[in-house]
């Protein structure tokens, strides 16, 4: 790898599922990916209190939905970020461009709020979110 990534802010925030760009999951128009990641987590009928707020606060109002939330979430959630971000990065997309633009870069979700399954604190975590970036750009520089 050429260099690292390690933080989705900036130039880079595009990468991050909290920027703004209107995702159609399923049918329903979400304004980033993070509202969409955080409506796939409940049944279809409660998806509205995610299509007209900020992704803070689609993720604030999973939290209080809790109880309502999948029983399978944790099996399926990586496949489903996986849709998003290919959706989000759609071929030949503006986006999808600003991704292949990143060459061979390590993409790093660098955080400080405690996310060690989607990125990285203090170096340290999974980094899901950033694999499956890289995965997508791999896929895009092949078509």
């Amino acid at each position: 790898m050429a260099d690292s990534i390690d933080r989705f802010r900036g130039w880079y925030g595009f990468l991050s599922n909290f920027h703004t760009c209107e995702i159609v999951y399923q049918g329903v128009a979400f304004p980033s990916s993070e509202n969409a990641y955080q409506a796939a987590k409940f049944p279809k009928w409660t998806w509205g209190a995610f299509t007209n707020c900020s992704a803070a606060t689609s993720k604030k109002r999973s939290r209080m939905m809790k109880s309502w939330q999948r029983k399978d979430w944790h099996r399926v959630k990586v496949d489903i970020m996986r849709d998003l971000i290919a959706i989000k990065f759609t071929a030949g997309s503006k986006l999808a461009g600003w991704l292949l633009r990143t060459g061979d870069s390590l993409l790093v979700e660098g955080n400080s709020h405690g996310d060690r399954f989607w990125g990285k604190v203090d170096g340290v975590g999974e980094n899901h979110l950033g694999e499956l970036l890289m995965e997508r750009r791999n896929i895009l520089s092949e078509l």
